[in-house]
């Protein structure tokens, strides 16, 4: 697992993208507003990025790929702990562009690329939340969720059909995206205010159902308290908690 974080995060690098929204220079949107974008497939978005994932994310490309989400990280992505939250953070190594992008030949230039290239995406159905949203992003200032205009230049734009940014919202299922990433921002803050170990919370969060598997076969009562102390601490309630005091039940107590 890597401890280096690349300059940028997300589809523009949240770095750059809060520091054009304090300058004023970031076109901000509402849901009313109208967009129109047609993937130019020029490769453009894909290049020179650190694609942040979230738990869904993994669990879906993983799926897809017929993998375990821990097998999935460690063939695809780098892991290490957020410098400023104390979060796990996890994004698609580049080797050098992402292990999903390839490229093929054409007679003309797709976009801004000198090659005349178009690309296609290995995963494209289930791929990422920041590549489903573009060309639009979503950040967290001032306590209020700000969607946004990317500031990378892109040859889609304005091109395509018009729709709101609430229809374009629908249409990509990004509402429920959004949902279950504020969800995981939520509780890996809780438990990064709960000292848990970064380590720990990542294995929770992305691979939820290899550790407890690990725990039970191991009949680690003494890990399961302390996770059950740990969820308890940093207010973790849904699913998660209901599987693992399911787990717990049946394989802790009930022969006890």
């Amino acid at each position: 697992m890597s401890k280096k974080i690349g300059p940028a995060k997300g589809e523009a690098g949240t770095d750059r993208v809060y520091g054009l929204y304090k300058e004023g220079k970031l076109q901000l949107l509402s849901e009313d507003d109208v967009i129109r974008f047609s993937c130019a497939r020029c490769g453009d978005c894909c290049l020179g990025v650190d694609v942040v994932l979230t738990p869904a994310d993994v669990r879906k490309a993983a799926v897809f790929l017929g993998m375990k989400p821990l097998v999935f990280i460690k063939e695809f992505c780098n892991v290490a702990e957020e410098p400023h939250s104390g979060r796990p953070i996890v994004w698609l190594r580049k080797e050098p562009n992402c292990p999903f992008l390839h490229f093929t030949r054409t007679e003309e230039p797709q976009g801004p690329s000198p090659e005349s290239v178009r690309t296609s995406c290995s995963i494209y159905s289930a791929r990422p939340m920041s590549c489903t949203q573009y060309p639009i992003g979503r950040m967290l200032a001032n306590g209020d969720w700000k969607i946004f205009m990317s500031p990378r230049p892109c040859p889609g734009l304005g091109k395509g059909q018009e729709m709101t940014v609430r229809r374009y919202v629908e249409v990509n299922g990004l509402r429920e995206r959004w949902k279950e990433s504020d969800k995981f921002v939520e509780e890996s803050t809780a438990f990064a205010k709960a000292h848990v170990p970064w380590k720990l919370a990542f294995r929770f969060f992305y691979d939820f159902e290899g550790m407890i598997d690990e725990m039970r076969q191991q009949e680690d009562e003494a890990a399961g308290g302390t996770l059950a102390r740990l969820m308890e601490e940093a207010g973790i309630q849904g699913v998660r908690r209901t599987l693992f005091d399911q787990i717990i039940q049946k394989n802790w107590t009930e022969d006890g």
